[in-house]
């Protein structure tokens, strides 16, 4: 499980973190939650980021080749027998 710390760096390439932490990833399938999913796109609209910048977050947390990151998003686990009315 990614770190929505660990992610942010990587994705928007921190020079001193995201090398370490890509080294420590390669060759791992990885996950991110649903919760760092939540907060990156969180802090793309705090950040008042246009439709080009979020659509390459889009795109980042959607691809799973994506620096390794594999997104597990919550629709693609739910068991639909336990779903809410």
């Amino acid at each position: 499980m990614v770190d929505t710390d660990v992610a942010s760096f990587v994705f928007k390439w921190h020079p001193e973190f995201a090398p370490r932490y890509v080294d420590v990833m390669r060759g791992s399938e990885l996950i991110v939650s649903f919760m760092t999913v939540a907060e990156m796109r969180q802090g793309a609209l705090d950040a008042n980021w246009g439709p080009r910048s979020c659509a390459v977050l889009e795109t980042y947390l959607a691809d799973s080749s994506a620096e390794g990151l594999l997104l597990i998003e919550a629709k693609q686990k739910a068991d639909p027998s336990r779903s809410l009315p």
